[in-house]
């Protein structure tokens, strides 16, 4: 073990404990039991801004200079800003999951959206997944042809599909295909 792997094991070791802890205090300050949940999970990420902080200062022996010091400072805002990010893609992954199975005629589900009803990201990776979902080997099918997934977005193109995203993956085919032994 190298002391860059204890140092990664230290910090990872004490966000643990932090967020163990904090969602003991959480409990027993009156929060929610879902929000003291929250605020334990949520703890763990308290320092994720070290991520951005060169190694050279995270894992110096002795004291840290002053400039040192203003650096280690800023992983506060680095990790705010690192969450914020996460933040949007969650957003974006909430949206994907609960409408990625959606129709652009109207017939998907969860709630039968229509058209541009559906964001566009839920479009998009709905072209996607049926894509995947069909060239790829499952325990109940063996995986279609590249030329038969590709045939049946085509039909479906307008109807079940957004007939944008299905002709860019049809442009952009050759490179898919390369993920597919």
């Amino acid at each position: 073990m190298t002391l860059q792997d204890l140092e990664t094991m230290t910090h990872y070791e004490h966000s643990r404990k932090v967020a163990q802890i904090s969602g003991i205090l959480a409990k027993h300050a009156g929060f929610s039991p879902v929000e003291a949940e929250i605020i334990e999970q949520a703890a763990i990420f308290h320092d994720v801004g070290k991520s951005c902080v060169p190694e050279s200062i995270l894992q110096k022996n002795g004291a840290l200079t002053p400039e040192e010091y203003e650096i280690i400072k800023t992983h506060t805002v680095l990790g705010a800003q690192q969450i914020n990010g996460v933040r949007q893609m969650l957003s974006a992954a909430d949206t994907i999951a609960a409408c990625h199975h959606e129709r652009i005629d109207g017939k998907g589900y969860p709630r039968g959206l229509c058209g541009v009803e559906i964001h566009p990201y839920a479009r998009l990776i709905g072209v996607v997944d049926v894509f995947d979902a069909l060239a790829s080997k499952r325990s109940y099918k063996d995986a279609w042809s590249l030329n038969d997934v590709c045939g049946y977005l085509r039909q479906n193109a307008g109807t079940q599909f957004d007939r944008e995203y299905v002709e860019l993956l049809m442009e952009l085919i050759d490179t898919v295909s390369t993920l597919y032994g």
